[in-house]
């Protein structure tokens, strides 16, 4: 596993080192009030995961009811502060949204047995905000 990861570093490294040091064009920008509030939109989505790592779901019907308070949650922020329109929203969840996190977790303990469930999570909203930019 040792290997692995110091060919993962390595690799990752790398890429970082080539990319443009210049900042990306963004299409839209925001004025300081409206980016305070659409960052309010994001701390409170924020919460609203980091209380579902308080009490993870230890049966089936927990772990479903939770996967719907995530998707809740990210449904909101996405309409209000990312301006996804509801086909956007349908993309993301047709393409497997909430099984990204799935699938992550599990690769993560089988990587890592010894993983939090704090680290879990996190990487989840990394991998999940980045497959919406990739859908955006």
């Amino acid at each position: 596993m040792h290997n692995t990861t110091a060919r993962l570093l390595r690799s990752f490294a790398t890429l970082w080192q080539e990319c443009d040091p210049c900042a990306p064009a963004f299409e839209f920008t925001y004025p300081p009030r409206e980016q305070s509030a659409r960052e309010a939109h994001f701390d409170r989505f924020l919460e609203a995961v980091n209380s579902e790592l308080h009490r993870p779901p230890r049966t089936a019907p927990e772990r479903q009811a939770t996967q719907e308070r995530i998707t809740a949650a990210f449904s909101k922020l996405a309409r209000s502060a990312l301006d996804f329109e509801e086909r956007h929203l349908e993309v993301l969840f047709e393409r497997g949204f909430s099984r990204v996190g799935v699938e992550l977790a599990q690769a993560a303990r089988r990587f890592d047995p010894a993983i939090s469930a704090g680290d879990i999570f996190q990487a989840s909203r990394n991998a999940w905000v980045l497959n919406g930019l990739q859908l955006a």
